[in-house]
């Protein structure tokens, strides 16, 4: 694949989290001619109806109608034969055959990096992602490890660009910590699994690893209902850890 080549003409994008759409985004734009964005399943279908694809990439979990669902109305109901692959931002057993059940193609791990992207192009397929050594820009702080290198892997690395992706990830992870500490105390355990599963989504640009991890617990023992007088003291830990976070970016962005 040559660089600037357009290998699609137009793809859908089925997901709910901004700051992934734009990693998407910038990760398939040097190589798409259009990119339509859905924010849950229920778009997602509306997009269908109304366009063709040359493939479509479906976040699993989203509101109003996940990704399973959205893809047997477009199979079942549409008769869309459009590729569909799935992304997810965890791997879990058994997932591969649900989403070829679903009627999709395949699966890939977020954050994916530009390498699977051209190995989906090329394949139409889909392969899970292999994490990668640590590099430069994985930094450490008050028992954090916060990873910024899928940041600097999409071409675009002027400070501009960091830091707006920096800001977007703080303001709107602020917002889902401070969902997550009043689902908690209400004891909602369906919607806490929903914005935990949000919050392990967006961590995946920006890779704070032990907020990922903590998210990904949450949003299994929900899911579960396992422990569920350990939540709260859980989701308060994740609420330290954020600001603690938020507080290493901010100088961080002050500093480039």
């Amino acid at each position: 694949m040559e660089d600037g080549q357009i290998v699609f003409k137009s793809v859908l994008i089925a997901e709910d989290s901004a700051i992934n759409q734009i990693f998407m985004q910038r990760s398939l734009g040097k190589i798409c001619g259009r990119i339509d964005i859905a924010e849950n399943g229920a778009q997602a279908v509306e997009f269908a109806r109304a366009n063709k694809y040359d493939i479509i990439l479906m976040d699993i979990f989203m509101p109003e109608m996940d990704g399973y669902e959205a893809t047997k109305v477009i199979r079942e109901q549409l008769g869309v034969k459009t590729p569909i692959v799935a992304v997810t931002s965890v791997s879990l057993p058994g997932e591969e055959e649900k989403c070829m059940e679903a009627g999709m193609n395949g699966y890939i791990v977020k954050p994916f990096t530009p390498e699977v992207v051209k190995k989906l192009v090329s394949e139409k397929g889909s392969l899970q992602t292999e994490e990668d050594p640590e590099q430069p820009n994985t930094y450490h702080h008050n028992g954090l490890t916060i990873n910024l290198n899928i940041l600097f892997q999409l071409g675009d690395d002027t400070n501009e660009h960091i830091i707006s992706m920096i800001q977007l990830f703080t303001d709107n992870m602020a917002v889902t910590v401070e969902k997550m500490i009043r689902l908690a105390g209400e004891q909602d355990w369906a919607h806490l699994q929903k914005t935990a599963h949000y919050a392990k989504s967006s961590l995946s640009v920006i890779n704070v690893v032990e907020l990922f991890e903590l998210a990904k617990e949450i949003d299994f023992d929900c899911r579960g209902l396992k422990e569920i007088e350990l939540i709260p003291a859980k989701v308060e830990r994740f609420e330290k850890m954020f600001f603690d976070a938020r507080d290493f970016l901010d100088d961080y962005i002050t500093k480039i």
